[in-house]
């Protein structure tokens, strides 16, 4: 989960890796947002914003995951 905490970092801008709590978190709400009628990105955003400290304080060269790729390979852990 390690790996996911890092991508979720990337893709967010956080300070520091999520940890696996924080991503299993992140991606329940996700999930919620999505059945609630947000789109995948949306939800992502939305849910990061909540839940993930230091949402958009760094900015990274790289692009992060797509919301998808990550909570596939978060339920796949």
């Amino acid at each position: 989960m390690a790996e996911i905490g890092h991508n979720l970092m990337i893709r967010y801008g956080l300070s520091r890796a999520a940890t696996s709590t924080e991503a299993a978190a992140w991606a329940k709400r996700v999930q919620e947002l999505i059945a609630a009628g947000y789109t995948p990105a949306q939800a992502g955003d939305t849910a990061a914003q909540i839940i993930l400290p230091g949402y958009q304080t760094r900015h990274y060269a790289s692009e992060g995951d797509t919301v998808e790729m990550l909570l596939q390979r978060l339920n796949n852990k």
